[in-house]
């Protein structure tokens, strides 16, 4: 079972009647890589219009769009909004920035499920090279999406309600900036937070007891094989580690995460290879400095947007080779990060998935 499961089995049910749970977060995380812009909803401020009427109307243009890396998940969109509780949910303050000269991939929505309670979901990277080279700029800035995403949940917040926020991948990031930067009388009306696979903030960028406030007021779930989550980790003790259907980075895709009845089923652990991959990857991003990560990146998707693609997906892997041979000049410890990661790649390969799983 998946969230689309979930849709067909309970999507009759109204929130009047079952209350909002950890799955229904996730819902809403995937909704918000749907493009509303088609439905009449961009910059609609709190006027808005039910998902149901969202719905029928980007299918009568036949302009529906999830800006996830993949798209597609078509089905999963049309159970969502053909649900009755979903389908009745209202979309408010839909947004979206995309910013080529300011490196900017931003887009937020909010859904009103009850008369008082509403989810904020903040999206998470597109495929563009724009997203990801943003994603990648956290490790040695402030981006403009989490300064946007502060501004967006200060400007939209309405004090009668009673709001969760959160996001999957670079939306999990968002949600949590956001509500770190709330002035106290607002952060009291959020009353908890659902980060799906996202990644967390360089020390030397970013104040991290400022999410010391949030930390027992929010709920992380990782994947099995857990890459993004682990990119800056932040230690949040009500921490899942779901069971997931995809292989290796496809877990990544919330559609793959597996549920029994109406709760995620769990792993005790995460992948032991994801693990080492990414213990060598974040010695290199801890002991370069501030300096060199942003050469590399700047250095790395010059590379990347000079193959003419603004879509990472359609790199070739020669582009990428490029990157890594642009991460390898930055310094001699990016060099034996690269050897050591090429080592634990090639241990990985001599696994079998039932040999990963003993280990």
């Amino acid at each position: 079972m998946n969230i689309e499961d979930y849709l067909l089995w309970r999507g009759d049910i109204p929130f009047s009647k079952d209350p909002f749970n950890l799955v229904d977060a996730a819902v809403f995380n995937e909704l918000a890589y749907v493009n509303f812009e088609p439905a009449g909803l961009l910059d609609s401020g709190a006027d808005g219009m039910t998902l149901k009427e969202a719905g029928r109307i980007i299918t009568e243009k036949d302009a529906y769009e999830l800006k996830t890396l993949n798209g597609g998940e078509e089905n999963f969109w049309r159970l969502a909004w053909q649900s009755e509780r979903f389908g009745s949910v209202k979309v408010l303050h839909y947004e979206e920035v995309f910013d080529e000269e300011r490196d900017t991939q931003f887009s937020a929505v909010q859904f009103q499920y009850g008369e008082e309670e509403i989810y904020t979901a903040f999206r998470g990277t597109d495929a563009s090279i724009v997203g990801w080279r943003e994603d990648f700029m956290i490790s040695f800035t402030l981006t403009q999406s989490q300064k946007a995403a502060a501004e967006y949940m200060q400007r939209t917040m309405n004090p009668r309600m009673k709001y969760s926020a959160g996001g999957h991948s670079k939306g999990g990031n968002l949600a949590l900036y956001a509500c770190a930067h709330l002035p106290e009388e607002l952060n009291e009306k959020v009353e908890h937070l659902y980060i799906m696979d996202a990644p967390g903030f360089a020390p030397d960028v970013f104040d991290r007891t400022l999410l010391e406030p949030l930390l027992s007021k929010t709920t992380r779930l990782l994947p099995e094989f857990c890459i993004i989550s682990r990119i800056y980790e932040v230690d949040i003790p009500d921490t899942l580690v779901v069971d997931c259907t995809g292989v290796a980075t496809q877990q990544h895709d919330l559609i793959t995460w597996q549920l029994s009845g109406p709760v995620f089923r769990t792993k005790d652990k995460t992948n032991l290879i994801s693990d080492k991959i990414m213990e060598v990857v974040m010695r290199w991003a801890n002991s370069e400095s501030i300096e060199n990560r942003e050469l590399f990146v700047s250095e790395a998707f010059d590379i990347l947007s000079a193959s003419g693609s603004d879509d990472i997906t359609k790199i070739s892997v020669k582009g990428y080779m490029k990157v890594f041979e642009a991460l390898s000049k930055t310094s001699p410890e990016a060099r034996d990060v690269l050897a050591d990661l090429g080592r634990t790649m090639i241990g990985a390969q001599l696994h079998s998935p039932q040999e990963d799983h003993d280990a």
